[in-house]
């Protein structure tokens, strides 16, 4: 608990603890690591974090799903991220058939799911209905995973 008294330094040592845990392996740490990653977002959204190195260096592998293999040469543009109230997610080549986007929260919940039509290269989501945070949003292509990006919400 951070008291009258200790003013400034409390609040950064606080911040610390918070950043911490946000640098932790999320496959270990699991809910609590993502928690700390949407607090640590909302005092300063410049740092990055490395899932994959952090927990490889723990020895804590995660093996891909069969269906969760990224398209080669494909690549996706979130616009502007962080966002505020709408993204555009732009394809970055030309791709046959119907897209399917997703976003999730921290905790993995769908919150928002569309479909478009892959020759259009790009479609605008509303994203002022969703709560100031972080969301990863996955864009698949004929039920093959084409990209996962992350994507902040400030107000």
């Amino acid at each position: 608990m951070i008291y009258e008294s200790e003013g400034l330094e409390g609040i950064l040592y606080l911040y610390n603890d918070i950043l911490s845990i946000a640098q932790q392996c999320p496959f270990k740490g699991g809910r609590a690591v993502y928690i700390a990653c949407i607090y640590v977002a909302l005092i300063d959204n410049s740092v990055i974090y490395d899932d994959v190195g952090t927990c490889l260096q723990q020895g804590i592998y995660r093996n891909q799903l069969q269906d969760e293999v990224e398209v080669a040469n494909a690549g996706v543009d979130i616009l502007p991220n962080p966002a505020n109230d709408f993204v555009v997610v732009q394809l970055k080549s030309k791709q046959i058939g119907f897209c399917r986007i997703e976003i999730k929260d921290v905790l993995n919940k769908i919150v928002y799911e569309t479909k478009f039509n892959c020759n259009e290269f790009q479609t605008k989501i509303n994203t002022s209905i969703f709560e100031q945070g972080i969301y990863f949003v996955t864009v698949h292509i004929n039920d093959v995973k084409l990209k996962s990006v992350k994507l902040s919400i400030i107000r």
